[in-house]
């Protein structure tokens, strides 16, 4: 899936973004998830081809093309990964986009106010659009995360901030196909925590909040 990626936070931006990410890659992706990607895209959907000539080959990204690349196909994998396992879309036949948005403190709190009615900075917001059985591309809906969140609650658990933002995006890309925690029987809770531990990421937000 395609992402597009609208960084208002100005974070990704930055060196220490880079820096993050080449940790991530080395720590979690070379390690635990860039075999799933290429096992997941020969033999569920197309497009093997992005695996295979990608830059996930244990060099160090130096520069922003490189580093958007990787982000944009790994957070892409993520969403076809859920999407083809967990709802009824056909991947090989409907081209679908997703729209990630990364905003500071002050916006996320605004956004929350405008569309929650709760006036605080959350961590992440989604919202999704219906998807039409049509081979036009089409918006799967929006994701917005709160880069200073990510920033303090990866600090907090001491984990990489590449794995806290997976585990936003995670969560958020489910309540988009349709999973709601606050309503369900603990679909989303299983589907989520079951997600995160096959990818070795850190506990899930729902795991955290029990926790405490």
């Amino acid at each position: 899936m395609q992402i597009d990626i609208l960084d208002e936070s100005k974070f990704l931006c930055s060196i220490d973004s880079i820096n993050e990410w080449n940790l991530f890659s080395i720590n979690y992706i070379q390690k635990y998830i860039i075999d799933k990607m290429r096992l997941f895209y020969s033999t569920n959907i197309l497009n093997v081809e992005k695996i295979h000539n990608n830059s996930f080959n244990k060099n160090i990204v130096r520069d922003n093309k490189e580093f958007n690349g990787e982000i944009n196909l790994y957070f892409g994998f993520l969403s076809d990964f859920i999407i083809h396992n967990f709802s009824d879309v056909d991947l090989s036949r409907i081209h679908l986009f997703l729209e990630l948005v990364i905003v500071s403190e002050s916006d996320m709190k605004d956004l929350n106010k405008q569309y929650m009615q709760k006036d605080y900075a959350t961590d992440v917001l989604s919202f999704p659009l219906e998807i039409y059985n049509t081979k036009q591309s089409q918006c799967i809906g929006s994701i917005v995360i709160n880069m200073n969140e990510v920033y303090n609650k990866a600090r907090f658990y001491n984990h990489n901030i590449y794995a806290e933002f997976s585990l936003l995006f995670i969560h958020a890309m489910l309540h988009l196909i349709g999973f709601d925690h606050e309503k369900d029987n603990g679909e989303h809770t299983e589907l989520e925590n079951n997600i995160i531990s096959d990818f070795r990421l850190p506990n899930s937000l729902i795991q955290r909040v029990t926790l405490i």
